[in-house]
């Protein structure tokens, strides 16, 4: 292995130590293979950082906020095109039907208003149709379904 030399003569016949031509581990010089694509973003960083005048993380949070700005408009844009038209009370019209009626009022009875649903929900919904409807002697199970059965 050859050493380089360290002193080089100029044209007056002194010597003069020899530059080092740089080496890419030198980590003085800036990393030259690097990709258009980084070049691009480090450059526009630092114009941005030159003309707002704000910091590197100043600059992140106010991507960050760009960001967030630009998804909640296009929420906003999603939901006004996707909202319904027409009121939900006319979507869904209300039964006026007597069949329907008379199903409504058969669920009235067989509520039990007097309990709590978030104590005891059974008891709610059917605990007025058990109080008024006894199980018959001859059947371990009744309900409304039976009782049509029988009929």
């Amino acid at each position: 292995m050859v050493e380089e030399e360290t002193v080089k003569e100029n044209k007056n016949g002194t010597e003069v130590p020899k530059i080092m031509e740089p080496s890419e581990n030198d980590p003085c010089i800036e990393f030259k293979n690097q990709s258009s694509k980084t070049r691009f973003l480090q450059n526009t960083e630092r114009r941005l950082r030159e003309k707002s005048g704000l910091s590197r993380t100043g600059l992140y949070v106010c991507g960050a906020l760009l960001l967030l700005l630009i998804v909640l408009f296009i929420t906003v844009i999603v939901l006004a095109a996707t909202w319904p038209t027409k009121p939900h009370h006319q979507q869904y019209p209300i039964c006026n039907e007597p069949a329907c009626l008379r199903a409504a009022a058969q669920v009235q009875e067989a509520m039990n208003s007097s309990v709590s649903p978030c104590k005891d929900v059974w008891a709610w919904a059917c605990g007025g149709w058990l109080s008024k409807h006894s199980l018959p002697p001859d059947r371990s199970i009744w309900s409304m379904w039976k009782q049509l059965e029988v009929q």
